[in-house]
This record gives structure tokens, C-alpha cells and sequence, in this order.
């Protein structure tokens, strides 16, 4: 797999070992987890960008980087791009969730609700996870069932998802982890993405 060129919208990429770069922020879901393998999970939105949330910059788009990457994982039926890229800037600069993840190292219940509402998530802010799990739900594609809390989710719950199968992990590391030219072709609007399992 050549990355980004092999990554369609849509695409789960989830990061170990620091490699998503959180540092601190990182430990912290490293404890609440008990899972060294996965620290920080981030959406693939095309065009060599990915959409998450990072101390520094909060929730936002940024360049994608195979440093650190140990899954992809695709959803399975239509992403709804055109959705998820009108809704985005709605939520761009939202602060991180710090609060959320002192809760979850301390194992307690995080105190925000699970709304992916622009006006709540630029209060309460959101961890990578909450801002993952919120643009698969806008992608019409969530990956979790309705039963499940997702205030509670953390990056390695994505790994465990019916609602996405595994298309690389770390042990194809033979491949290609060069970042390639990204893709910057127009899309139609309300053009969707049909991923097949």
C-alpha cells in the first residue's frame, strides 16, 4: 500500500507509539486503554489530509503522516464526503478534550455529551476519538452500534469495529510508507464514495 495514494476518503488510520504525535496526551489514553498498540486515531479526507484532533491544534484538518501508523481500516458501505466536508468547518478550531481524557486516565465518566454538534464541541472541546467517531456518524457510516457510549470511545475501539474492515496494519511494513503527492482533483458536490467489503 502507497500512502496517502492508496487511502480513499473515508479511511480509519490509527497510530501507535507516539507515532500519532500527542506525547502527553498520548500516555494518557495509553492508561485509560491498556493498549500500547493504538494512541491516536485520525479520518482520511482525501488529497493527502486528515481530519482529528491534536493538543496543539485542536480539531482540524491536517496533512496526513505514516509515522507511527499501525492500522487502516475502511468503512464498509457509502461515505457521505460531500457531508462531512461541509461539515467540518463548522467544528474547525474546537480546543482538545482535555477534560475527557484526565477523566478517562482517572477511569472515570466523561463529563460531555456525544453530540456532534458544532456549538457543544466548541465548548466542551473533543479527543481524537470523539472527533473521529463524530465525522464517521456524519459520513453516514457510524462504527459503533447505537447501544454503545461513545463518550467512552478511544482509538482502540475503532480496531474492534464490524463496521469497518482492516485493509493494512504494521506487519506489511514491507511496503511503501512514502508520502506520494496528494491527490487535489476536484470532486463533484455530494459526490459519495462507494467502499465495498
Amino acid at each position: 500500500m502507497n500512502f496517502p495514494d492508496d487511502l480513499t476518503p473515508g479511511a480509519i488510520c490509527l497510530y501507535g507509539g507516539n507515532g500519532g504525535g500527542e506525547g502527553f496526551a498520548a500516555k494518557l489514553i495509553e492508561i485509560r486503554e491498556d493498549d500500547p498498540d493504538t494512541d491516536h486515531v485520525a479520518l482520511y479526507i482525501g488529497g493527502g489530509k486528515v481530519f482529528t484532533a491534536f493538543p496543539r491544534g485542536g480539531v482540524n484538518v491536517y496533512d496526513f503522516s505514516p509515522t507511527g501508523l499501525v492500522h487502516v481500516r475502511q468503512p464498509l458501505g457509502t461515505v457521505n464526503l460531500a457531508k462531512l466536508l461541509a461539515w467540518i468547518p463548522t467544528v474547525q478550531g474546537a480546543p482538545y478534550g482535555w477534560i475527557d481524557i484526565e477523566a478517562d486516565a482517572g477511569k472515570k465518566e466523561p463529563p460531555q455529551p456525544f453530540v456532534p454538534d458544532a456549538a457543544t464541541i466548541h465548548v466542551t472541546g473533543a479527543h481524537c476519538s470523539h472527533t473521529v467517531a463524530m465525522g464517521c456518524e456524519v459520513l453516514e457510516v457510524p462504527q459503533f452500534e447505537p447501544a454503545f457510549d461513545k463518550r467512552l470511545v478511544e482509538p482502540y475501539h475503532f480496531k474492534m469495529s464490524v463496521a469497518s474492515k482492516r485493509v493494512w496494519d504494521v506487519s506489511q511494513m514491507a511496503t511503501n510508507l512514502t508520502p506520494a503527492s496528494p491527490d487535489l482533483s476536484p470532486r463533484a458536490e455530494g459526490e459519495q464514495i462507494q467502499h465495498t467489503p
